[in-house]
């Protein structure tokens, strides 16, 4: 059988305190001793198969007390000494009186900084009593996993400490998460402490690959390949640092037991080390061929790890294989990858090709925030930062925040703060940012400002500077003042955040003129309510029936039932009625709480007025006539709810001339009848006249 070769490792040999040394603690120069030495002090356990750990040694009072000895430990000083007794007490209770001293000891053995304590308590449990440890040691995982507290489980320190002990328990072990987590730390500590020890127990720990990982991972790379050559040479997946360093030293007899896809991964990594050398190797393997034009999803790693070889950014032909591996990428499984290379690559890599290529892959990432960190990790002359701008301002996905943040980076030329103040979202601003860009419009003369202001920046320079552009508007002519205001471009930047604005903005107009603005204004604000999660800032907003019936519209079924505070604003809302309407005009019954009385009530009304649409227009508007007055409103809304789903609206206009019906009420039904017209796209002007 063959074996390991001798390897030296640092923690080969552990000298005394080396635990506290591993967790981040300062380590002893040598053993704390004391002249005086009594029959309670604890003595290093004797273990003929363990060499790994010395315990250090104290002088204890008699009879021992461990809440005592701890007490005393904690009011320590020197971190040092009070490591050095946690250990010690921990040891001398567990192998007196594991039970007893674990209650006396608790809680504070189960506070995560005294994890030596804690560790060499169990560790020396485990070795003196190894059943009862394990009876106790299952029930207080499993309890340690309900509390969600299974960091304070010491099992580093039992795999550290009494490995040999451990090894020999760990087959009695039933609950199988914890096994998972000894294996674990067996596996970490053993590939260090004792590699041959580890793969004497392969079987019991952990698979051939997983020790090879581990290995890796810790770059005890030619303990990797050692374990490989043990396999005889099973097919094993290397990590791309192992691949590097077979690589690096050009070790091509491990490469030649290379299969598939790990040979290919290797070419990769052999290119970056040793290009020459390396295209000779490839040469003479017989399936590469022309390796550029043989990518497709399956070898994103390979691009991951040639993007990211030393010295790839200079070849003359980065930018076509930049290109290979982003054609590849249909999976979109290497987009970080790509980004990385891309914002890495220099000028000449930046051909027309790639350009092309990356906007429309572009267009398929799903990970947004990837595109949005790349754009502002780019410098303001990086060559595809054009590219990528152009595809994020004409995207339909918002990528705005992440403009405004690019551009708030720096110091607000008024040209760069036209810019953001077109795109809005002053919310992401930083404060910073907000007093600079008021010192910069207040330092503009008005000339300026009205040549630069488009109708669209209106509401953010205001937002910013309310005084400044005030005075701008009142001294402006009124004409323009109106054309400007009352513009699509204006009162589509309209939002919940900006709303109180209005009012000053426009008080030096007409106020027939004024108030047509402030509604167009307040429409469009909430009609964001459809793409906006917080629907109870836009319920605040809502004052009207027909206000409220463009937020109800975006209310979900899902949405109410999951939030109790949006539920809380619909009861709180002068037309709830009409927002319990909507949702269940929109609702499958099925879905419906049992328990919702407003609800369901709603939802009857809406059965009711898809009953009365289906007959003639005669017998349902008589019908709704001669209802009760509580009823006959919302049922009326219930009809032209029913209707509208159905697109017909036959009886809508002899429903809404009843004169049973107050001003009110009738502008209710002909706002709610005139607004489902619109959303249906009806051509209503030839058979409704309102």
């Amino acid at each position: 059988m063959k074996t390991l070769k001798r390897i030296s490792l640092i923690a080969g040999t552990v000298s005394t305190f080396s635990l506290g040394l591993w967790l981040g603690q300062p380590q002893l120069s040598s053993p704390l001793t004391t002249a005086d030495t009594s029959d309670a002090e604890l003595q290093t356990p004797t273990s003929p198969q363990r060499d790994t750990f010395t315990v250090p040694s104290f002088p204890f009072s008699q009879p021992f007390d461990p809440r005592r000895e701890l007490d005393h430990a904690l009011s320590l000083d020197d971190e040092t000494e009070r490591y050095g007794r946690m250990i010690a007490i921990g040891c001398y209770a567990a192998r007196q009186n594991p039970k007893g001293n674990l209650a006396i000891l608790s809680p504070d053995i189960w506070h995560y900084p005294n994890y030596d304590l804690r560790g060499a308590f169990h560790s020396e449990w485990m070795r003196t009593a190894p059943d009862s440890f394990l009876e106790y040691s299952e029930a207080k995982y499993k309890t340690l996993s309900e509390e969600n507290q299974t960091k304070l489980y010491p099992s580093y320190h039992l795999s550290y400490m009494e490995p040999m002990a451990l090894l020999e328990l760990l087959p009695k072990v039933e609950n199988q998460r914890l096994k998972n987590r000894l294996r674990s730390d067996l596996l970490g500590t053993l590939i260090e402490l004792d590699p041959s020890l580890l793969w004497e127990n392969r079987e019991l720990i952990a698979s051939p690959q997983a020790i090879i990982d581990e290995a890796s991972a810790k770059s005890l790379f030619d303990l990797a390949l050692q374990f490989w050559e043990l396999t005889d040479w099973e097919e094993i997946s290397f990590g791309l640092e192992l691949h590097d360093y077979i690589a690096q030293n050009q070790l091509l007899s491990y490469a030649s037991k290379l299969q598939g896809y790990e040979r290919t991964t290797f070419a990769v990594s052999y290119a970056a080390a040793h290009p020459a050398a390396a295209a000779d190797w490839v040469r003479q393997q017989g399936d590469f061929h022309d390796i550029s034009y043989e990518f497709d999803s399956e070898h994103a790693p390979f691009f991951k790890h040639l993007f990211a070889s030393k010295g790839f950014a200079q070849w003359e032909d980065a930018g076509l294989w930049i290109c290979e591996g982003i054609s590849a990428d249909s999976e979109q499984q290497n987009h970080a990858s790509i980004f990385r290379t891309i914002k890495a690559a220099p000028e000449h890599c930046h051909i027309i090709r790639l350009k092309e290529e990356f906007t429309a892959y572009l267009h398929q990432v799903e990970d947004l925030q990837s595109i949005k960190s790349l754009y502002l990790s780019l410098q303001n002359d990086h060559p595809i930062l054009e590219t990528l701008e152009r595809f994020m301002l004409q995207s339909d996905k918002d990528f705005s925040d992440a403009i405004v943040t690019r551009t708030t980076r720096e110091a607000p030329t008024p040209e760069r703060l036209m810019q953001v103040l077109e795109i809005g979202k002053l919310e992401v601003w930083p404060p910073a940012y907000l007093a600079a860009a008021k010192e910069t419009l207040n330092s503009l003369s008005e000339e300026q400002l009205l040549w630069s202001l488009s109708p669209g920046m209106i509401l953010s320079a205001h937002e910013i500077a309310p005084d400044r552009i005030q005075n701008i508007i009142s001294s402006a002519d009124p004409t323009w003042v109106y054309n400007t205001l009352g513009s699509y471009e204006f009162t589509s930047n309209a939002s919940v955040r900006n709303l109180d604005q209005l009012p000053h903005l426009l008080k030096d107009l007409p106020p027939e003129k004024a108030q047509n603005i402030l509604e167009s204004a307040r429409t469009a604000a909430l009609q964001q309510s459809l793409f906006d999660p917080n629907k109870i800032a836009y319920l605040g907003v809502a004052q009207t029936p027909s206000e409220t019936l463009i937020v109800a519209n975006s209310i979900e079924l899902s949405a109410y039932l999951e939030d109790k505070e949006l539920k809380q604003a619909i009861d709180s809302h002068p037309f709830h009625d009409d927002i319990y309407l909507s949702i269940a005009s929109n609702s499958l019954p099925d879905d419906y709480p049992a328990d919702d009385p407003k609800l369901n009530q709603a939802l009857a009304r809406i059965e009711k007025g898809r009953e009365l649409s289906k007959k003639s227009p005669y017998e349902a508007v008589s019908s709704i006539q001669s209802l009760p007055d509580s009823e006959r409103l919302l049922t009326a809304k219930a009809f032209l709810l029913a209707k509208a789903q159905t697109a017909q609206y036959s009886g809508t206009e002899e429903l809404i001339k009843l004169p049973i019906w107050s001003e009110s009420e009738r502008q209710q039904l002909q706002t709610l009848g005139f607004t489902h017209l619109v959303n249906q796209n009806i051509d209503y002007s030839s058979e409704i006249i309102w």
